[in-house]
Formats: structure tokens, sequence, C-alpha cells
């Protein structure tokens, strides 16, 4: 019951930001280690006293076939352009969502999917991704005494 009314609201979500025009679109071009995860995005909604405004929602939109998403709650210092906002919050740790992606074990080549940050005013932050995934460099065998 909870999974099937947190999908609605994700998508309703979607629709009104869409509706109102509050999406913004973005294409991440990454790379990765087989096996590893790496860090997609970290995204922040602050008060002007740089305390989170609401909750962020991570929603995928096409699913990845050679790894796995999540969304995990952190506090870090958040990356931007040169706003005021950032100006003011840029040296402190802030509530944010790091979009993580780990690839599977084994997996090479490209993986393409996508996700949504929503927030609660409606802007929705639409996501491409593609990640060129690579095996791990061979181990040099350690030199014996």
């Amino acid at each position: 019951m909870a999974n099937s009314a947190a999908g609605f609201l994700s998508s309703l979500l979607l629709s009104l930001g869409s509706s109102l025009g509050l999406v913004e679109n973005n294409t991440l071009d990454l790379n990765a280690v087989a096996g590893q995860e790496i860090r997609l995005q970290n995204v922040w909604h602050l008060n002007d006293d740089c305390t989170q405004n609401a909750p962020i929602r991570m929603v995928v939109t096409s699913q990845a076939a050679k790894g796995t998403l999540e969304a995990v709650p952190v506090e870090d210092f958040m990356d931007g352009d040169d706003s005021d906002l950032m100006r003011k919050c840029g040296s402190r740790r802030v509530p944010s969502l790091d979009i993580r992606y780990a690839s599977q074990p084994g997996s090479r080549g490209e993986d393409r999917f996508g996700f949504a940050a929503l927030f609660q005013d409606g802007t929705v932050w639409n996501y491409t991704v593609t990640v060129r995934i690579t095996r791990p460099a061979p181990q040099e065998p350690e030199d014996g005494p």
C-alpha cells in the first residue's frame, strides 16, 4: 500500500512540475569501474537560513540495466552556481540527497537510465544518465621477501 501511494505521489509531482513548467532537464555522462559505486548527483533545496526547505524524493524514470540507483540522505557541502544562497551556505554542511549508482561486478559497456529529483514546490530535476563501465585495473603482484 505504501509503495502504491508513493508511486502515485511521484507521478502527481512529475505531472504538476511539467504542467507548471518547473522541469529542468539534465544530462550526465560519467565513467565507472565495474562493481564500484559512484555519486551521480547531490541535490538540495534550502531556505534562506540554509535549512532544508522540504524533503526531496528521487524516482527512477528508466531502469539501469547494469547497476542499481540509490538515494541517500546526507549532510554535505553544496555545489552549484555563484548565487547568493551558494555564497551564504556553500561553506556549511547542509541537508541534501546523494544519488548514487553501483554497477554490477563483471559488467562493462554502457548503461543508460534516468531518474528525477522531486521537490515539494513542484520543481522536477530530470536526469538522463549514460555511464561507461570499465573493468577494474589488474592488480600488480606484490613483491615477496
